[in-house]
C-alpha cells in the first residue's frame, strides 16, 4: 500500500511491555507522525488507566518523528503533571527523530536516555532527578 506521494508506507505498532506495578515501556515501531496520534493518545491512556506512573516512550525503531506527535505526547502525559512521583523518559532516540528533538531541545522537556534499560533505571531509582518540562507544559486543545 503506498501513501499519497507514492511511497510506500512503514510498518507501524506501539508495543506495551510493564516491567514493574507503575511502570511501562511503551515502544513505538515505524513513522510516528499525524496519522498516528490516535494510536499513540490510545497507548499511553491505556498505561495510565492501568496505574503506570513511570513511562519509558522507546523510540529506538522510530524512523520518523513529527512536530504534531511531540505535542500529543505531552498532551497525553498530562494527567501526570500533578504527581510528583511520575517519571516520563525517550529511550534510544537516534536519526530523524533525534535530529527534530534536538532542534527543539526536547532534553529539557522530556529526559532522553540512550537504552530502555537506562530509562527503566531513571525512573525507579531518582525520578525527580529527571527533566520536568513536560509538568509545566499546558497545552490547550
Amino acid at each position: 500500500m503506498g501513501s499519497e506521494n507514492g511511497a510506500a508506507r512503514r510498518p507501524f505498532a506501539i508495543i506495551a511491555q510493564s516491567w514493574a506495578a507503575e511502570g511501562t515501556t511503551l515502544s513505538v515501531i515505524g513513522d510516528l507522525d499525524s496519522a498516528r496520534l490516535g494510536a499513540l493518545r490510545e497507548a499511553v491512556q491505556v498505561a495510565l488507566g492501568e496505574g503506570h506512573r513511570h513511562l519509558v516512550i522507546d523510540l529506538s525503531a522510530t524512523t520518523f518523528l513529527d512536530c504534531a506527535a511531540v505535542q500529543e505526547l505531552l498532551r497525553a502525559v498530562g494527567p501526570l503533571q500533578d504527581d510528583a512521583g511520575a517519571a516520563v523518559v525517550l529511550a534510544g532516540v537516534t536519526g530523524a527523530p533525534r535530529r527534530l528533538l534536538d532542534m527543539l531541545r526536547f532534553d529539557a522537556v522530556i529526559g532522553t536516555v540512550e537504552s530502555s534499560e537506562n530509562a527503566i533505571a531513571a525512573c525507579c531509582q531518582q525520578p525527580n532527578t529527571l527533566p520536568d518540562g513536560w509538568r509545566r507544559t499546558r497545552l490547550v486543545r
